[in-house]
């Protein structure tokens, strides 16, 4: 399968194909490590990828949910 290099900005770009995103876990968004090995270009998923606020929250439950934490008596002006 072939492709152009493509200008993007000040930067060039790479289109990826659908076919070859149906057979990877790449969408839109997905972290990705670019490196250069002998004289290919990889592109691989990261290693890690920052967790999305809202699936972190979707599991909060009654199991793991924290208590109110008391910190201690207000000074000057604060509203409790």
């Amino acid at each position: 399968m072939e492709t152009r290099i493509q200008k993007w900005g000040n930067s060039l770009g790479v289109r990826l194909p659908k076919e070859i995103i149906n057979k990877t876990k790449f969408r839109e968004g997905s972290c990705v490590k670019i490196t250069k090995k002998n004289s290919r270009i990889v592109i691989e998923s990261c290693a890690y990828e920052k967790p999305k606020l809202e699936n972190l929250v979707r599991k909060i439950n009654s199991k793991n949910i924290h208590k109110e934490i008391e910190w201690n008596n207000s000074y000057g002006k604060e509203v409790w």
